[in-house]
């Protein structure tokens, strides 16, 4: 925008120029509200100003020229699109589409470090680093969508997680205090998770298309035949979710459960917890068969396990499963997730609510702040310890 601005072939929208030096207290308006889209972006990679509106509570973001998306979009917070039309040069949807920000160096010097407490850092990014590339607009907002309907209609769903914690390496492992057994090259992650109130993580595939279906199948059978439910409290969903032009030109449905069973075959995993339990199937044309429509079977997140012999050609040779009330064993420990998952501001802002923790102050540094209050500093370069803690710059006098 900024190149085409500078040459003459086109010019902003006025809502967007906005001068990137803002003063910090134009950044402080609907502080929050920014930090949970920044947080959402980071997770989810990919949303609409709709579905950001769903997951803050704030109506300011059904209006895609509102301040808070032109104010992230100058200081280089966010990435701002919207869907193409082909009669006219504007969207016809009025929705404009957000990702992180590919200046992803300035988000981390002038958003990181300079503005956020360190509880402030930690509910924005799970005390994780910022994410950065590998997008896909259509493939991110459908992801987001399925979590945002399962955390709204599904009562058996008590928190949601988007991208940036569906790794295999922790979700089966490293948060069971188990370290991961395998290579590198076996590393998956899913597209998004569901977490039921005892506990059970249900990961998300969403699959648009077959391309390197066999070899993902085997990595989540690989790494789910390392241990059971009650070990790693997860199943896996493959979620078909084919663009509407190509549904009907071929089995979808019968290339995915056939990968599934291919991997199943390659790792059958042990006799008392076999991993074709933890490897199942859905579509989101059953789930919603028209707009505005869910059907009884994604309110019981009903899914679908292949066969052991021949690879089924339809869902009436596949033995369905409710992962809403699917019984199993699992550990105490298992159950503080959904809670540890709402305390992150990428959660919807209902399921935030079920969060107690500390009251973050977000007015200028007063006599009633505390201005040793931590924010997070750059790491020290080549090891060594980390430097004392200082006040952000938005709370300083």
């Amino acid at each position: 925008m900024e190149a085409q601005a500078r040459v003459g072939v086109a010019s902003a929208p006025a809502p967007f120029l906005v001068p990137a030096d803002d003063p910090v207290e134009l950044l402080q308006r609907h502080w929050v509200t920014k930090l949970r889209v920044v947080s959402a972006l980071d997770s989810y990679r990919t949303a609409t100003t709709d579905q950001l509106a769903a997951l803050t509570g704030s109506k300011n973001l059904l209006n895609p020229n509102n301040r808070i998306v032109s104010q992230l979009f100058a200081h280089r917070l966010a990435d701002v699109g919207e869907p193409p039309s082909a009669f006219t040069r504007k969207s016809q949807s009025g929705i404009r589409f957000l990702r992180p920000s590919n200046g992803g160096r300035k988000l981390r010097e002038r958003w990181l470090n300079r503005y956020l407490t360190y509880p402030e850092w930690v509910r924005a990014t799970g005390a994780r680093p910022w994410i950065f590339g590998g997008q896909s607009t259509r493939h991110d907002s459908l992801g987001l969508e399925l979590l945002l309907r399962s955390a709204e209609w599904n009562r058996q769903v008590s928190a949601v997680a988007g991208e940036k914690y569906c790794s295999a390496e922790e979700v089966l492992f490293t948060s069971w205090g188990v370290p991961w057994p395998l290579a590198k090259s076996s590393r998956a992650k899913a597209d998004g998770m569901l977490v039921r109130k005892d506990g059970l993580r249900i990961l998300i595939e969403l699959t648009a298309t077959t391309h390197s279906l066999d070899e993902k199948a085997k990595r989540w059978a690989k790494a789910l035949a390392e241990g059971s439910v009650e070990t790693q409290g997860t199943v896996v969903v493959f979620v078909l979710a084919s663009r509407p032009s190509t549904r009907g030109g071929g089995d979808t449905f019968g290339l995915v459960a056939g990968a599934i069973r291919r991997a199943v075959a390659a790792h059958p995993g042990r006799s008392d917890a076999p991993t074709r339990d933890r490897l199942l199937v859905a579509d989101w044309a059953r789930w919603f068969p028209e707009p505005d429509m869910v059907d009884e079977e994604f309110l019981q997140l009903k899914a679908w396990r292949t066969s052991k012999d021949a690879v089924p050609q339809n869902y009436d040779s596949c033995e369905p499963v409710e992962l809403s009330s699917w019984e199993c064993d699992l550990p105490a420990g298992a159950r503080g997730m959904p809670h540890t998952l709402a305390g992150l501001y990428a959660s919807p802002f209902w399921m935030q609510e079920q969060y107690r923790g500390v009251e973050i102050q977000r007015r200028r540094a007063s006599t009633m702040f505390d201005l040793d209050s931590p924010v997070l500093q750059p790491p020290v370069p080549n090891g060594g310890a980390v430097p004392p803690a200082g006040t952000p710059v938005r709370l300083r006098g």
